[in-house]
C-alpha cells in the first residue's frame, strides 16, 4: 500500500524522468522542496518495494513495477480531472483537486474513483 508521501515522490520522479534528465537525489529534493536525507530515505524505501532502482553514478530510475504504478496513478489523475471539469470546475481547480485526491488512502481513493465511474456512466 502506498502512503500519500510515497505517491507524491513516485509521481514527481515519474514527471522528472519523462523529461529525459538523469535523476539524482539533489534534483528530486529540489523538485519536492525537501532535504536530501529525506529523499535518500524515501528512495531506499521505494527501492525495497521494487519501485525504484539505484544505478551506477547515483542515478535513480523507476523499475518496471514503478512505471506501472505511476501509469495507474496518472490514469486515476486524468479520470479525476475529467470528473471535476465535467462538474463545472475550471482547469486550475480540476488539476489541483485531482492531485489532492490522489493523496487519499487507497481505500478512500478507490471509493472515490468508483463513484466517479458511476457518475460518468450515468451521464453517458
Amino acid at each position: 500500500m502506498l502512503s500519500p508521501s510515497k505517491k507524491k515522490y513516485l509521481l514527481t520522479i515519474y514527471e522528472l524522468s519523462r523529461s529525459g534528465e538523469r535523476l539524482r537525489v539533489t534534483r528530486i529534493a529540489g523538485a519536492l522542496r525537501v532535504s536530501k536525507p529525506s529523499v535518500c530515505r524515501m528512495v531506499q524505501s521505494l527501492a525495497e518495494e521494487g519501485l525504484l532502482a539505484r544505478e551506477e553514478g547515483g542515478k535513480i530510475a523507476l523499475t518496471r513495477a514503478g512505471e506501472d504504478t505511476c501509469c495507474e496513478l496518472h490514469r486515476q489523475y486524468l479520470a479525476l480531472c475529467r470528473f471535476f471539469r465535467a462538474g463545472g470546475c475550471g482547469e486550475e481547480v480540476a488539476i489541483s483537486d485531482a492531485s489532492a485526491c490522489l493523496m487519499l488512502s487507497e481505500e478512500g481513493l478507490d471509493a472515490l474513483l468508483a463513484a466517479v465511474g458511476s457518475a460518468a456512466a450515468g451521464t453517458e
